[in-house]
């Protein structure tokens, strides 16, 4: 594996190393659900809340939509099966 590929795949785990944002990726597998919508769910500050939707969509784990009421829904670009395997990289 060359260096460039060992960064990513750090990047990644490194982005998921925290219970909160691995629940944002596996609550928004099925259905997008806005920012406000995550927050309420995980009993997490709007802004903290923000900063994990970015730092998944920076590894290219979620994706970003900005809706037309300004909102942002985000939705889920992998799936992460039960054994802990993670499709859709």
């Amino acid at each position: 594996m060359d260096e460039i590929r060992l960064l990513k795949v750090k990047d990644i785990y490194s982005a998921l190393n925290n219970i909160n944002r691995l629940k944002i990726v596996l609550l928004c597998e099925k259905t997008g659900l806005t920012i406000t919508q995550l927050s309420k769910k995980l009993n997490l500050n709007y802004n903290i809340t923000s900063e994990y939707v970015g730092i998944l969509a920076k590894v290219r784990l979620i994706k970003r939509t900005r809706n037309p009421d300004r909102t942002v829904t985000v939705n889920s670009l992998v799936r992460i099966n039960e054994d802990g395997k993670i499709e859709g990289i």
